[in-house]
């Protein structure tokens, strides 16, 4: 199956392309960042063996800071692995305060809207 993957490549605003063909906008904005598995939970895209598609991936991960798109508590902690993989502790640092600032409750309970989300909550430690 692996065989059957599509190739890394860097699309046209110098983003990681997420789809088969270069389809990605400077504008998408929404939290969603799957095609960044590579570098988070995965190792596939790591700043000692791949430079090239860690910038592709800072590119595409800015484009979709969650000061712009629709955020939810599990993306910030994402968020915070993803930057933390890109080697860049600041953001990192951000998502985490971000997150325990406005989406975690004093007891560690999430407060996403009116959903009950445990993911955030168990995505980082304190």
């Amino acid at each position: 199956m692996r065989e059957k993957l599509l190739p890394l490549k860097i699309g046209s605003c110098g983003q990681l392309q997420e789809w088969k063909y270069d389809w990605d906008k400077q504008d998408d904005i929404h939290r969603h960042v799957s095609h960044l598995v590579s570098v988070y939970q995965g190792e596939r895209i790591n700043p000692y063996n791949t430079p090239d598609f860690v910038q592709a991936a800072k590119v595409s991960l800015q484009a979709r800071d969650d000061v712009k798109g629709d955020v939810q508590g599990w993306s910030l902690t994402q968020r915070m692995g993803l930057w933390a993989r890109l080697l860049d502790p600041e953001k990192a640092y951000a998502q985490y305060n971000t997150l325990l600032g406005n989406y975690i409750s004093p007891n560690l309970f999430s407060l996403t809207g009116d959903v009950f989300q445990i993911d955030a909550n168990l995505g980082f430690r304190v």
